[in-house]
């Protein structure tokens, strides 16, 4: 197993219930993704939940502890409606870059700042 050192300023939380991780996410420093530059300083780079826990605040906790209301930007799946909703409500918009991926099978990706 191989573990990829991630840098002192990136930081990880995790929620847990009944002791068992349920969700985590990571942020940090904005960074440049496939040649976009960063419009904002602090980047969302990973929001997960398990599916059991949709509808229960665990994503919403998670993002309020990584971010506060803090200004930022994030690059979901354009297809993720349930994710950009999420973000939406979260004062999160759609600047209008977009990107595909070629090393997820083409997946397209949109950047959302607030």
């Amino acid at each position: 197993m191989s573990l990829r050192k991630r840098t002192a300023r990136q930081r990880v939380r995790v929620a847990r219930q009944a002791g068992r991780i349920v969700g985590f996410v990571v942020c940090g420093p904005a960074t440049e993704h496939q040649g976009h530059r960063p419009v904002r300083g602090e980047q969302l780079f990973a929001l997960y939940v398990l599916s059991c826990c949709y509808g229960h605040g665990v994503g919403q906790a998670l993002l309020d502890e990584a971010l506060g209301g803090r200004p930022a930007q994030l690059w979901v799946a354009k297809e993720n409606s349930r994710a950009r909703r999420f973000y939406d409500k979260n004062g999160f918009i759609h600047e209008g870059t977009e990107q595909t991926d070629p090393e997820l099978d083409g997946l397209v990706e949109v950047r959302m700042i607030r």
